[in-house]
């Protein structure tokens, strides 16, 4: 900003015109005498400085107001847990097979007898099955592919592919009956509706070893994404294979894939409750303990 001043106000102006003569009767004569000013002129002042009108702009700021100091949030000192699968909240004896999916939020999962929060949290996608059917699927050569179909009342719940040779598990995927690429993609099915398994065996060894390292590292975690667990009642169903030679090879290829969805579960149950009872023991939510491991009187 620029102030320019204005022309001085008592810069001499140069009279110009005729010359004043005398009054009549002279300089002494009565003198008129005439009401002076109500109030008597004020004077000249010089244009402002730029310093005072900073100092003046200053003065007129208002004082920064301090900021308030944060009220305390109710959720202090409350236990959060951290990629934490609460098992105990599901009803797993009407359960058969149960898939997971990780959580973006926290939310509470437990009340009495404090509160108790979850961020992460896994959630588990449990689903009932009555039934289990067979249909023979296409494998490459030397091998023999299985088609299980995991009903409920007679709705399709999942299906088991599995890919033997020689009578050895060589793949199995787990198929919900949800899936689909697109919804998958669009995150209205979570990614373990489809669970695929090149190397069963690698697997297994895998999570055996990730349970000796949980033990061992605190900053370790486990999230069964990627695994599923089933319960007893998977055990007692009888596979609907018809008659014939392939349908004994198809009742054989279910045991060996029964078993090894049994290891699946145990290992990642067995990773589940390791890394749960690290997580109540970093948070000291010691009322969970009691129920970590309940749901492993229905899980194999």
């Amino acid at each position: 900003m620029s102030i320019r001043a204005s022309r001085r106000p008592d810069t001499p102006v140069p009279i110009v015109g005729e010359a004043v003569g005398s009054p009549a009767g002279g300089f002494w004569s009565r003198l008129l005498v005439g009401t002076p000013p109500s109030t008597p002129p004020s004077a000249p002042t010089a244009a402002p400085s730029i310093s005072s009108l900073i100092l003046a702009a200053r003065e007129a700021e208002p004082a920064p107001t301090p900021a308030p100091t944060p009220a305390p949030s109710k959720d202090d000192g409350v236990p959060t847990l951290i990629g934490f699968f609460p098992s105990y909240m599901y009803e797993l004896p009407k359960c058969a097979i149960m898939t997971f999916r990780q959580a973006s939020d926290t939310v509470q999962i437990s009340e009495f007898p404090r509160r108790i929060m979850a961020k992460d949290s896994v959630i588990g996608i449990p689903a009932a099955v009555d039934a289990v059917a067979w249909t023979e699927m296409e494998a490459p050569e030397g091998a023999v592919g299985h088609v299980f179909d995991l009903s409920k009342e007679g709705r399709g719940v999942c299906k088991v592919e599995a890919t033997l040779r020689n009578g050895a598990i060589e793949r199995v995927a787990v198929v919900q009956a949800n899936y689909s690429p697109l919804l998958v993609a669009a995150g209205f099915v979570p990614p373990s509706s489809l669970l695929v398994y090149n190397k069963p065996k690698t697997h297994l060894e895998s999570l055996r070893a990730l349970h000796t390292e949980l033990a061992a590292d605190d900053e370790l975690g486990y999230v069964p994404t990627s695994e599923l667990v089933m319960t007893k009642a998977v055990e007692g169903l009888v596979l609907d294979a018809g008659k014939g030679k392939k349908a004994a090879t198809a009742r054989s290829d279910w045991k060996t894939t029964l078993g090894f969805l049994r290891e699946l579960s145990t290992c990642a149950a067995d990773c589940v409750d390791r890394y749960g009872h690290a997580e109540v023991e970093r948070t000291k939510a010691h009322e969970l303990r009691a129920e970590l491991k309940s749901w492993r009187r229905h899980v194999v």
